[in-house]
């Protein structure tokens, strides 16, 4: 049996190695509220809804989250979008449509949370919203304390009615300077799309937008049809480096279940923003959600690997010579139990990277050269998509696919062999050596979550 002494090693180890790795992501890679460790879940009401939002259709998308069993499995903030409000007071103070809202923003913060969830708002750094609403320009504070005396636990800021770049880059920072001053946790997405449609914008959200903002948009708004869900996705490589525990990209609102797209695209839409660590927000009409959505967006095991802790984002591996098959991968913590991985962690000081790893047992270990995000990982979750209109055959080669990917310098690699796990038919698939194929349909996906049983040097 294992001694007192043992035990407390045991526990001091995995202590230490979860408090330097939450010290290291959340005081380096991103803005120091606390918030958003792992990509934040729930709804919006923009894309079905637009302006017709009210109350009542707030309070029914939270009854449908905590009925549903949503919620439980971590769509939680609830995100009212534009077209709440109504002009200030004589003190500047932002007011309410009270026809939409009659019992104001305080008690339906209230309510939301009585229901185990968190309040989402929206407000744009302009003097108008995008739908010409009032916007939050100059009243940086005092729109803050407003969001926080209501209760607000995420705040979405957009940017229309802003003509200069440099102006609307310190719009962002003054709001979320406003918001940590308010002493209230408040998660901050940065609606950053308007930034990157300006001809003249030199520096991209993902370049600065970490240390000021938990989340920030990466490409323009998304739409419900293939062509837009693959331009944000062609976007998003690349830059998976910036992402980390605090902040994250943002691939915009899911339009899984809007109904203009086929259940293949829908579930590889959600496939590919769960492994790039994109915000999972909603953006249809809960309420009438159909059964073969609702089992996409309710997948248990892709949301797992959206939220893993180890916090290491999806990159694109591999691509065909003609850009219709790809490999998206992305390290995963252990699985069932497994303690063999190195964990690597990035310091920037002056763009130089410091880089070292800490292993299972609490060990600092001198790291590879910069460009490596993980040192000897067992488990991988794995996206192999396919972009065509007929069904293609795929053969994964572990070692150069996925392996050699994360690796730095290895020294001739021995043959290598994993377990495979399809994580939406929610089955074993078997146990391959250096490669597997498989046959993917159009516009769909195979995830499979894979597990290495052989070591790949000491």
């Amino acid at each position: 049996t294992q001694s007192t002494w043992g035990r407390h090693r045991s526990q001091l180890m995995k202590a230490l190695l979860v408090a330097v790795f939450f010290f290291f992501t959340s005081s380096v890679h991103a803005l120091d509220n606390g918030l958003a460790l792992t990509p934040p879940m729930g709804w919006s009401s923009w894309n079905s809804f637009y302006c017709d939002i009210s109350e009542d259709l707030v309070k029914e998308v939270a009854d449908f989250l905590v009925d549903s069993g949503l919620r439980d499995q971590g769509y939680t903030y609830v995100n009212i979008d534009d077209c709440w409000e109504a002009g200030r007071d004589e003190n500047g103070y932002i007011q309410v449509d009270t026809k939409k809202f009659p019992s104001g923003m305080k008690a339906l913060g209230d309510y939301i949370h009585n229901k185990g969830l968190k309040f989402g708002m929206y407000t744009s750094s302009g003097p108008l919203t995008c739908q010409n609403y009032t916007g939050s320009y100059g009243n940086w504070e005092k729109d803050a304390q407003s969001y926080a005396e209501w209760g607000a636990d995420l705040l979405k800021l957009d940017t229309c009615w802003q003509d200069s770049v440099e102006d609307t880059q310190y719009s962002f920072r003054m709001m979320g300077d406003a918001l940590n001053a308010t002493g209230r946790p408040i998660l901050y997405l940065c609606d950053t799309d308007e930034l990157i449609l300006r001809v003249n914008n030199k520096h991209q959200p993902w370049e600065w937008a970490p240390k000021q903002c938990n989340t920030a948009r990466i490409w323009f708004d998304i739409y419900d049809d293939w062509v837009s869900t693959m331009e944000i996705l062609d976007h998003s490589v690349n830059i998976e480096h910036v992402a980390a525990p605090g902040y994250w990209n943002d691939m915009d609102i899911l339009t899984v279940g809007m109904g203009k797209q086929t259940t293949s695209e829908y579930r590889a839409q959600f496939s590919l923003w769960s492994l790039l660590g994109s915000p999972l927000i909603l953006g249809n009409d809960v309420r009438k959600f159909k059964d073969v959505d609702f089992k996409i967006i309710s997948n248990s095991e892709v949301i797992a690997v959206n939220q893993d802790l180890l916090g290491v984002t999806g990159r694109l591996t591999s691509r065909s010579p003609d850009g219709s098959k790809e490999v998206w991968a992305r390290p995963i913590m252990p699985q069932n139990g497994g303690s063999s991985y190195q964990l690597k962690q990035t310091l920037k000081s002056h763009n130089k990277d410091i880089k070292f790893t800490v292993d299972a047992k609490g060990k600092m270990i001198p790291a590879c050269p910069a460009g490596n995000d993980y040192v000897n990982a067992t488990d991988f979750s794995i996206v192999l998509f396919n972009r065509a209109t007929e069904a293609q055959l795929f053969t994964l080669h572990l070692q150069k696919d996925i392996y050699g990917n994360f690796l730095c310098c290895p020294p001739p690699m021995p043959d290598v062999t994993v377990t495979v796990r399809d994580l939406w038919a929610h089955e074993e698939l078997g146990v391959f050596t250096n490669w597997f194929n498989v046959t993917v349909a159009p516009h769909d996906v195979l995830m499979v979550n894979m597990r290495r049983l052989t070591q790949l040097y000491l």
